[in-house]
């Protein structure tokens, strides 16, 4: 370790060492393999909505473009589904 700090400085290995040891893997490969790939500073938290109102709709754009429930000529139309006095006149 103490070639990796002279290396790569106090800060970098301290920042690696703390990135090793909070993924589970506190090795001396780990640690170099982190600073070898510079990935030993956390990224920078993002800020703002990450566009996120441009996929918001409000509840009538929802089913807007289904398909309707009836189709024209649809020999479904005439069943009475659910309608128990149809289910009664057909028998």
């Amino acid at each position: 370790m103490l070639g990796l700090r002279k290396k790569y400085g106090d800060a970098r290995l301290e920042a690696a060492c703390r990135k090793a040891i909070s993924i589970g893997d506190p090795s001396y490969r780990t640690v170099k393999g982190i600073l070898v790939a510079g990935t030993e500073a956390d990224p920078e938290p993002e800020t703002g909505d990450a566009g996120a109102s441009s996929f918001l709709h409000g509840p009538e754009c929802l089913f807007a473009t289904a398909i309707p429930t009836q189709i024209p000529g649809d020999v479904r139309e005439d069943q009475g589904h659910g309608d128990a006095d149809a289910e009664e006149a057909d028998r």
